[in-house]
């Protein structure tokens, strides 16, 4: 290997390590209370996905070799916490909920009857 071989080698090393390096350095200079509020954010609803897959109806808690009661139970007893948590960060980064879907409202059929309300029965006046 020739001499610039090596230096283009050594070169492309450099520039992989400062491409690493920079994206780390980026990592940290974000808002780590906003990282940690979506962290958590993720966290709660992962504790949910897991929470939803059990019914306690199938849980055999008759049965000394099973611990799952207890796993879920340690799941449930922490998410307080992290709900607390989740909602202190919320204040604190000024993160707004998403907005929930507007419900539709059923609207009656057209009707002549339905024309006349919304017009205050003016019907003929002219």
């Amino acid at each position: 290997m020739s001499k610039e071989q090596e230096l283009l080698a050594v070169i492309k090393d450099l520039k992989e390590q400062n491409t690493i390096l920079s994206s780390k350095l980026d990592s940290y200079e974000r808002d780590g209370i906003e990282k940690l509020f979506n962290a958590l954010q993720r966290k709660a609803n992962e504790m949910a996905d897991l929470l939803n897959k059990y019914k306690l109806q199938d849980i055999d808690i008759g049965d000394k070799n099973s611990k799952e009661f207890e796993r879920l139970k340690a799941v449930w007893t922490d998410a307080k916490t992290i709900s607390e948590s989740i909602q202190i960060l919320k204040m604190s980064t000024n993160k707004e909920e998403p907005e929930k879907e507007k419900k539709v409202e059923k609207k009656s059929p057209l009707t002549a009857e339905n024309i006349a309300d919304i017009y205050g029965n003016k019907a003929g006046q002219r």
